[in-house]
């Protein structure tokens, strides 16, 4: 029996700057072909940055932090505002500057497209490469203040022990997503690598050419049924965030769809670091989707396209450098997801990567 593929024509925008952290990329998938000027950053002007009186600012729904960004909604003025989202760029004893622009305004950056044939329709919009691109970078002169009240709390904080006790082998995110996420790990991860999948479950998404998998996870029921680990170790990193590995033993980390669940995780991401090889590799992939009685506080109250930032922040903080992120979004949702019928296109791909040192080998991103 011969079955038939079908291939659909579409196009991939990718849209590239660079801020002080890291390399940003945002690509779109799309059948829609742009005209001169539908792709271009609006020119920054001064007027859209406007200085606002403290008390106009609602704390009561959010604590007021430099660069961060807000919808107008949180604002209490009765003037007319410019834009939907604003970014606090100073703040002192009586005021704070709210700047309307686009995060990118002024801002170099590039463009770049290529048409393809895929096997999953391309259903993103055009104006959504735009949408969000720059929310993810920080200011040039400091690290944004991502704090919040309690921000490592969580809705449920009974023992992660008894909550995973039992076998949950779910999929937090469409496979249309996960199928990117895997092409992500085969374009930085080579064969021969030596693997530790962070907070390993069921199914490790990496590409099948990997030959050497360590999962370290909650529960060992779950690993046991994923057949790409070699290796498995059951392991609380909210309860030790130490790795119980030696020093330098990995070339890779990933850690998939599971980031917004650690409660310490500058801790955990400076354990990765040493367990890292010099040039080593950590990839932290996410999407838009989580488990919100076992997600920190912080994670809820940030803007989808803020997370990226604090992740960034936290590498660095860690002690990893060659930072870049990724967005990555316009295919069509699988046929297979719960929200298929609601939701058109996939969920969005966030991916944050950096290295222990620079890593000498060419990689293809």
């Amino acid at each position: 029996m011969t079955y038939m593929i079908c291939l659909f024509m579409s196009f991939q925008y990718k849209f590239s700057y660079t801020s002080r952290l890291a390399q940003h990329c945002h690509i779109l998938w799309t059948a829609d072909e742009f005209s001169n000027g539908q792709l271009s950053v609006p020119a920054f002007q001064k007027a859209l940055v406007l200085n606002l009186p403290l008390s106009s600012f609602n704390r009561n729904l959010a604590p007021l932090r430099y660069g961060r960004f807000y919808p107008v909604e949180i604002l209490k003025t009765s003037q007319d505002l410019p834009a939907r989202l604003f970014r606090v760029t100073e703040i002192d004893s009586m005021k704070f500057t709210a700047d309307f622009n686009h995060p990118l305004a002024g801002k170099e950056s590039t463009l770049e497209i290529t048409s393809f044939q895929i096997k999953s329709h391309a259903v993103g919009k055009l104006t959504m490469l735009l949408e969000w691109a720059g929310i993810d970078s920080p200011l040039n002169d400091q690290e944004t203040d991502y704090s919040v009240p309690h921000g490592f709390d969580r809705n449920d904080p009974s023992d992660d022990a008894v909550f995973y006790q039992n076998p949950r082998k779910v999929i937090h995110v469409d496979q249309t997503c996960l199928s990117r996420i895997t092409a992500l790990y085969g374009n930085l991860i080579a064969t021969d690598d030596a693997i530790l999948d962070l907070m390993s479950s069921w199914r490790s998404h990496l590409p099948p050419h990997i030959q050497s998998v360590t999962g370290l996870g909650m529960n060992a029921a779950e690993m046991a049924d994923n057949a790409q680990l070699h290796s498995q170790v059951v392991h609380d990193l909210n309860r030790s965030p130490k790795l119980p590995f030696n020093d330098g033993v990995f070339h890779a980390v990933v850690n998939t769809v599971s980031v917004e669940y650690l409660t310490e995780p500058y801790e955990v991401f400076s354990e990765v670091r040493r367990v890292l090889k010099p040039g080593g590799l950590v990839i932290v992939s996410f999407s838009n989707r989580y488990f919100p009685p076992k997600t920190i506080r912080l994670w809820t109250e940030l803007h989808p396209a803020e997370r990226p930032g604090w992740v960034l922040q936290v590498l660095k903080a860690a002690g990893f450098s060659g930072l870049h992120c990724r967005v990555e979004q316009g295919l069509q949702r699988s046929s297979e997801d719960r929200y298929a019928g609601q939701v058109e296109e996939m969920d969005p791909l966030f991916a944050v990567w950096g290295r222990r040192g620079y890593h000498l080998r060419g990689e293809h991103t």
